[in-house]
Formats: C-alpha cells, sequence, structure tokens
C-alpha cells in the first residue's frame, strides 16, 4: 500500500473448534497471516464464479509479465501463543485404544511422531485484521475468510478437520462497511440458525460443483456433538481407506472433511469433499479416486447413523 493512503479496518475474531497443528519459523507454534490468506485463496479459487472477482486481481500474483499486489494486508494475532505439551484433550482421548479412536485417526497422527508437538486446543480465539483503503475490496476479502471457516482449516490435518475456526466477532468501524460485514458475525457458531448454515453450505456446495469439486452434506441422525461426529467419520474413514493399499506412504487424502456445529435442530453435521488422488501413486487396485468416497458415503449412510442432505445427482 502507498504511504499516505487512509486504509479502514476490520478485526475479526475467531475460534479453533478442533484441534490446530499451525507453525512459523523453526517448528514454533503459530498463526500466520501468510496461512491465514493462502487459504483464503485457496478457498476462494475453489468456489469463485462469475460474479466473484478474479483471484489474482484480489490476492496479487502473476498476470502474463506483470506481478499484481493484493487488494488488502492481513495481519494475524493468536492471542494464545504457547499452550502445555499434550492437551488435555488428547490425554482424555488416548485413554481408549489408539487404533480405534477417531479423532486420533483425524488428528493426532503427529503427536506419535514427536510426542512434544505443542498445537492450538479447541477454544483457543485469534484474531484476523484486515486493511485496505477499498470498501469493496475488504467485503471481499471478508467474503473470502469466510469460505474459508465454512469449507476448510488451517495448518496440518486440514483436510480432515484439523484447524477449523469459526468467526466469533467482526468489529469495523466503518459505518458504510459496517452493515455488509456485520451478517458475518456469529454465522455459523451457536447461535446461528440451521437453515441459515444449511442454505449457506448448500450455496457454497454449488458453487464447488460449478468448479467440477464433489461435495456432500450430511447430518448426524443420533449425534448432537460435533466432537462426537467427528469420532465417528474418523472411524469409518479408516474403515474405508483400510480396504485400498497404497505404494507409498504419506498420500494426500482424497477427501476434506469439515465438521459443522449443527446443520439440523440438535445435530450436528459434516460436509465431504473430494478433490481427487494422484492416480500415479495409487495401487492397481484402486480402479478411479471415486472409490474412497463412494465407500464412505456408503458406509456413513448404511451405519444408520448419518443421512445425506445434499449432494447433486451429478456428482455420484
Amino acid at each position: 500500500m502507498k504511504e499516505g493512503i487512509v486504509l479502514e479496518q476490520i478485526e475479526i475474531e475467531c475460534e479453533f473448534i478442533t484441534p490446530a497443528f499451525t507453525y512459523g519459523n523453526n517448528k514454533e507454534l503459530e498463526i500466520r497471516a501468510t496461512t491465514i490468506k493462502g487459504m483464503m485463496r485457496y478457498w476462494w479459487e475453489r468456489t469463485k464464479t462469475n460474479d466473484d472477482v478474479d483471484t489474482v486481481q484480489l490476492f496479487g500474483g502473476k498476470i502474463k509479465n506483470d506481478i499484481k499486489k493484493g487488494k488488502a494486508n492481513i495481519v494475524c494475532n493468536d492471542n494464545l501463543k504457547y499452550i502445555k505439551i499434550n492437551s488435555d484433550l488428547f490425554n482424555q482421548i488416548k485413554t481408549e485404544k489408539d487404533e480405534e479412536n477417531g479423532l486420533n485417526y483425524l488428528f493426532y497422527a503427529p503427536k506419535y511422531l514427536n510426542k512434544n508437538l505443542r498445537h492450538y486446543n479447541i477454544g483457543t480465539t485469534f484474531t484476523v485484521i484486515i486493511k485496505s483503503n477499498n470498501s469493496n475490496d475488504l467485503l471481499n476479502f471478508v467474503d473470502a475468510l469466510n469460505r474459508l471457516q465454512i469449507l476448510g482449516g488451517i495448518g496440518g490435518r486440514n483436510r480432515r478437520g484439523g484447524g477449523n475456526f469459526i468467526i466469533n466477532k467482526v468489529t469495523c468501524d466503518d459505518q458504510m462497511v459496517k452493515p455488509s460485514i456485520m451478517k458475518y458475525d456469529n454465522f455459523i457458531t451457536k447461535q446461528s440458525s440451521c437453515e441459515n448454515i444449511k442454505n449457506s453450505y448448500i450455496s457454497l456446495i454449488k458453487k464447488l460443483e460449478e468448479n467440477n469439486i464433489k461435495a456432500f452434506l450430511f447430518t448426524s441422525i443420533k449425534e448432537d456433538d460435533y466432537i462426537q461426529v467427528l469420532k465417528k467419520i474418523g472411524e469409518k474413514y479408516k474403515e474405508a481407506r483400510n480396504k485400498y493399499k497404497f505404494h507409498n506412504k504419506g498420500i494426500g487424502s482424497p477427501l476434506i472433511i469439515k465438521p459443522i456445529y449443527k446443520i439440523e435442530e440438535g445435530k450436528a453435521g459434516v460436509l465431504i469433499l473430494e478433490e481427487g488422488l494422484n492416480k500415479e501413486k495409487m495401487n492397481n487396485k484402486m480402479k478411479n479416486e471415486k472409490e474412497i468416497i463412494n465407500e464412505l458415503k456408503a458406509i456413513l449412510i448404511k451405519s444408520g447413523e448419518f443421512k445425506k442432505l445434499y449432494g447433486s445427482e451429478k456428482n455420484e
């Protein structure tokens, strides 16, 4: 940004709803603005339609031989910089058999390789500050952060539901921008209505579909605690993946799993996205990249514990 230009500023308080493994230099626990902005860009690109600003125009990047700067600055201040080694949640769930615990499978594999590895606990808050000299750019960046909170997370294990957060509070002094911004305040927290949450997810799923990304929305039939829902998802996902063997370890998950506080009255939910696998690294027994997601969907439905709320026929 050029000197002398007045920047408008929005402060957004966020809260982790799943454990977050995110680090800065020297592997120190840190929530970095570049990490947040990178994931905002990632989901903006995957949900961008003709009505949205071009990704490079908004976030910056190279267009032909020109380097474009982003339309806003982002600062991230984590309100809890350091936590105890091995969180209370981790100690609690390790009392069960490790191999059978769905939360261990989703989140805590790094802990078995490095017991001293720190992470942010559920409930940790951090503040994202967005600055720009243009009100429309501010709105677009807040929209991008909202898409990130709905669809993804930050840091390690984010494809399995790690580093997921919710927006708790939005602070904006600009009276021109404030009315448009306030709709994101408490957007998908416990205070939001189920109908608003479900409609928001379906709206973004349709945007994903326009970009050829498959997405399926499930609700739990029996559980109303999203942590318990994640535990069951982890167990079912492990069951599905164990049917397929890979040549190499460290293969990226073909799915992105996103927990939802509530999607129907009194019920938690989960969003499952498919982005595919590197076919060169898969065993020949894997016919195509649809098999794992189809297997997981079948297991979820057959278990009698989940029902599908949304997933268009063209994705089946």
